[in-house]
C-alpha cells in the first residue's frame, strides 16, 4: 500500500508540474506578444525617423546638385537629358564623397582630349576622300 501511495503522490507532483510548465509557457507567450509589440512600436518609431532623416539628407543633396547644375546649365546650352545626366554626376560624386566641380573638370578635360583625336582622324579622312576623289 505504501507503493501505490508513493505513486499517487509521484503523479499528483507531476500533474502540478506539467500544468505549471503550461502556465509557465502561457505566460511567457503572453509577455512575448505583450512587449514584442512594444519593442516593435518602439523599435519601428526609430526606424521611421531615421527613414526621415536619410530622405532629408537624400533631398537636401539633390537640390544642391540641382542648383550647381542650374548654374552650369546658365552659362552653358545643355539639353534636358545632358541636364539630368549631369544633376545624376553631380550626385554621384557627392555619395561617393568626390569634388563634384574637380571631377567635371577632369571628365570634360579628358572628352576634350578624346574628341581632339576623334577630329584629327575625321580631318585625316577627309584629306584622304579628296586625294582619291580630287576634289578639293
Amino acid at each position: 500500500m505504501k507503493n501505490s501511495g508513493f505513486k499517487r503522490q509521484l503523479k499528483i507532483i507531476d500533474k502540478k508540474i506539467n500544468g505549471l510548465e503550461e502556465k509557465r509557457i502561457k505566460l511567457l507567450d503572453e509577455y512575448r506578444e505583450k512587449y514584442e509589440n512594444k519593442v516593435n512600436e518602439t523599435v519601428g518609431r526609430e526606424i521611421e525617423k531615421l527613414l526621415r532623416q536619410r530622405q532629408n539628407i537624400l533631398r537636401e543633396y539633390k537640390n544642391k546638385a540641382k542648383e550647381m547644375a542650374d548654374k552650369i546649365r546658365k552659362k552653358v546650352d545643355l539639353s534636358d537629358t545632358d541636364f539630368e545626366d549631369l544633376t545624376q554626376d553631380i550626385l554621384n560624386c557627392y555619395f561617393s564623397g568626390k569634388n563634384p566641380v574637380k571631377h567635371l573638370k577632369a571628365a570634360a578635360k579628358k572628352t576634350i582630349k578624346y574628341r581632339t583625336k576623334e577630329i584629327e582622324k575625321l580631318k585625316k579622312f577627309l584629306n584622304v576622300l579628296d586625294k582619291i576623289g580630287g576634289e578639293k
